[in-house]
């Protein structure tokens, strides 16, 4: 009786190790596939607070593919209220506490071309540069907030951002 329970149980173990490995392979493939879609996207100099001048302000950006394969990547710019409400009112300054109610035109460029996707090598590094181009309207001390976000094509969905803040001051203090 003891070399049957011992032969069941070594045939239930065979089974459970058998079983055990054929869920966790689909598991171990998404992991590789999603250490595919790493990249590191930062503001250079650590400014992501900066003021409107008569014309524009840009923010320089270094994307960082952290795959181990060549990516495409989309860039894209959305307004960030919830961030920018979050930072604005905790912040100790002496700028309005408002969010600009119109929208700023903004460009994303890599060598002065702009674009919307981008190639990057394993380890590669781009510097981008986003520009806002000052409001039309006679707008004065507000913040806008943006979220420049990077999508990889391949995995298709969001894997880094950052949040940028734009005063716009009095134009006549500009």
């Amino acid at each position: 009786m003891k070399r049957v329970v011992k032969l069941l149980g070594l045939v239930l173990l065979v089974l459970v190790s058998v079983s055990g490995v054929t869920y966790t392979k689909p598991s171990v493939e998404k992991f590789q596939n999603k250490t595919n879609c790493l990249a590191k996207l930062e503001v250079i100099g650590n400014k992501t607070k900066k003021s409107l001048s008569k014309e524009n302000v840009s923010y320089k950006l270094l994307l960082t593919n952290l795959s181990k394969k060549p990516s495409v990547y989309l860039i894209s710019i959305n307004e960030d209220v919830e961030t920018c409400l979050k930072n604005i009112k905790e912040a100790k300054s002496f700028h309005s506490k408002n969010m600009l109610p119109v929208s700023i035109s903004s460009t994303i460029t890599y060598n002065n071309k702009s674009f919307k996707e981008i190639n990057i090598l394993p380890g590669e590094k781009k510097q981008l540069k986003v520009t806002f181009k000052a409001p039309n309207k006679n707008v004065k001390n507000y913040w806008k907030c943006s979220k420049v976000s990077v999508m990889s094509k391949e995995c298709n969905s969001v894997i880094t951002s950052v949040s940028l803040k734009t005063y716009v001051p009095d134009p006549e203090l500009r």
